[in-house]
């Protein structure tokens, strides 16, 4: 049975607002419409509560805070002896202790008494949080222990020394160098994160500790997962609302990545920038609504003062498409820094045509008096336009297709059929599909594979089906469609993203129609491909039915294949001529 992750991601965000003001709603509650979403349901919500206190920081409020429930002990485990609380919240308590097996300060994050201690749910935190001490880098803070003691999980870090970024945001008024250099620092020190496979989730102004030489530190790594865990679907919802990505959000586990934290940092380069935080809202619910679907306020509109170079590189952190931001925490701390250099080009640019046009004036006024009679001279047209046009370079083994290029194949539209392509877009194209592979049937749903605005999307004979998968741009990546007979199969690089309805011929007229690369038909001037296409296959019957390693290159099926029959290969690598390897067509 497939799982709507729509309604489960619904579900969620209702149980969570709830959650938020005190109250506690079960599963059975909130599914009595979708009775087959009542297990998936708690196995979330389990989940939630079982890592809240490790995912939340600990300088909220103290409005927020519960009545006490536990004593906390001198000690915790035989080797730390607590000597004075330095934080609390609603989810948990943060001392300083002194380690006696290793003579040192250390940080201890202690849990409220947990309401679940089975050894099961035991192992699972704390392995979580041991993964984290993998991270080695003198811009995070090292965990070096975790616990459980008499039922309360903690978590021992090195003890800094420092103020939190929130305490200073609201003490001192930075530089514009000040904040450039402070956010492009923390950039440098995800991107170090993010090589080893980790996210953090939840990066703010209260998980950036700084040290008195104005070095910043992340804390809070307990929440991080592995990348290929989060892409498997296993990761947990967290982060704080204000800071949290449109992907996070909605629920959409498979797209939280790197690009997730740099979102967070934008929210936090736009406070710094601003003194306000891009949305606000009333309720929780408003908030997650603004997130979605509205734009923040341009940078510059609170705070003219703003290089128009730092604007663009905040508001590009804050895109609601993961792919539309920086691909990288060093590429975001590159672009900070470059944004001084820009400023000041563009700003001593401006002096020199103040200058220029000073001069101009003063020439003018002594061309004027000299040679008046020339200066009624009929001026000739300036016939030198500038081409706009990007340009696109060459790359071995792909064919580029602008719009103009297309390849019409011989293959006839059939199904059960396998598509799959390497592609590599350059541009996405706001409220249009761009396809890869199509068929085309005026008035009527073709058949094909595409890339509909930033997410992969595919057309079957009755209508279209979403994927919530971003393909990259100027990255290559595999796609898959498998049309088969009970249902339509979205792969991206090898993994199931989408399960839609099948397709269906009944209602069709198939005769003259075939697939077509690089575009939905023969003659449409709209819907086609703009990027490079390195390789095609078509293939009968329903090649894959579970995740599977994508071939680098399409080859024909052996001759023993029998469920399993390529009808036709595109290879862009090939001599012109040679590219169309047909075994069926």
């Amino acid at each position: 049975m497939t799982i709507d992750d729509d309604k489960l991601a619904d579900l969620l965000l209702q149980w969570e607002e709830v959650w938020e003001q005190g109250e506690d709603i079960s599963p059975d509650q909130l599914c009595v419409n979708c009775p087959e979403l009542i297990e998936p349901l708690r196995e979330q919500i389990n989940a939630l509560k079982e890592m809240s206190w490790m995912g939340k920081s600990t300088d909220q409020d103290s409005s927020l805070d519960e009545p006490e429930e536990y004593d906390v002990p001198e000690r915790f485990g035989n080797r730390y002896r607590i000597e004075k609380l330095v934080g609390e919240g609603g989810f948990g308590r943060v001392y300083r202790a002194f380690d006696e097996e290793l003579q040192r300060h250390v940080a201890i994050k202690v849990s409220k008494k947990a309401p679940n201690t089975d050894s099961e749910v035991t192992d699972t935190l704390l392995e979580e949080a041991r993964r984290v001490a993998q991270l080695r880098h003198p811009g995070i803070v090292t965990i070096h222990d975790v616990g459980c003691d008499d039922g309360n999980y903690f978590i021992v870090s090195d003890y800094i020394d420092g103020t939190s970024l929130a305490e200073l945001i609201n003490k001192k008024q930075f530089s514009m160098t000040d904040i450039i250099e402070l956010v492009a620092q923390i950039a440098e020190r995800l991107h170090y994160a993010h090589h080893q496979g980790f996210v953090h989730r939840d990066i703010k102004p209260a998980n950036s500790l700084i040290q008195e030489n104005d070095i910043p530190l992340i804390t809070d790594f307990v929440i991080a997962s592995k990348v290929e865990e989060l892409s498997q679907g296993n990761g947990v919802s967290s982060g704080t609302l204000p800071y949290m990505a449109p992907e996070q959000v909605a629920g959409e586990i498979q797209l939280i990545g790197a690009r997730t934290d740099l979102y967070a940092l934008g929210v936090v380069l736009y406070e710094m920038l601003t003194g306000e935080l891009p949305f606000k809202a009333r309720t929780p619910t408003a908030m997650r609504e603004q997130i979605l679907f509205r734009s923040p306020k341009l940078p510059r509109t609170i705070n003219a003062s703003i290089p128009n170079e730092l604007e663009d590189v905040c508001v590009k952190c804050l895109s609601k498409h993961p792919a539309d931001r920086y691909s990288s925490g060093q590429e975001l701390a590159e672009a900070l820094r470059e944004s001084v250099v820009d400023h000041r080009k563009s700003r001593n640019k401006k002096l020199l045509q103040i200058s220029f046009s000073t001069l101009a004036v003063i020439g003018i006024g002594i061309i004027g008096y000299l040679y008046l009679p020339s200066l009624f001279q009929k001026p000739v047209p300036n016939t030198v336009s500038e081409n706009t046009t990007p340009v696109y370079p060459e790359i071995e083994g792909a064919k580029f297709f602008d719009g103009k290029t297309r390849i019409v194949t011989k293959v006839k539209r059939f199904a059960p059929v396998t598509l799959e392509a390497w592609v590599r877009p350059v541009e996405y194209q706001v409220k249009t599909c761009r396809f890869i592979v199509g068929s085309d049937i005026v008035t009527e749903f073709g058949m094909g594979m595409a890339l509909c605005n930033a997410i992969f999307g595919v057309e079957r004979v009755k209508g279209m089906i979403y994927s919530k998968q971003v393909i990259p741009l100027n990255e290559w990546s595999h796609i898959t469609t498998v049309f088969g007979k009970e249902n339509t199969r979205l792969y991206f690089n090898g993994k199931l993203v989408k399960t839609g309805l099948a397709t269906n011929f009944k209602t069709s007229t198939t005769d003259e129609t075939v697939f077509v690369i690089g575009n939905v038909g023969k003659d449409n001037p709209i819907n086609y491909f703009k990027g490079y296409i390195r390789s095609v296959r078509i293939s009968k019957g329903e090649r894959f039915t579970s995740d599977f390693t994508p071939d680098e290159t399409f080859i024909p099926d052996n001759a023993d294949t029998i469920s399993n029959n390529t009808v036709l290969i595109y290879d862009a690598s090939k001599n012109e001529g040679e590219q169309l390897i047909g075994v069926d067509e």
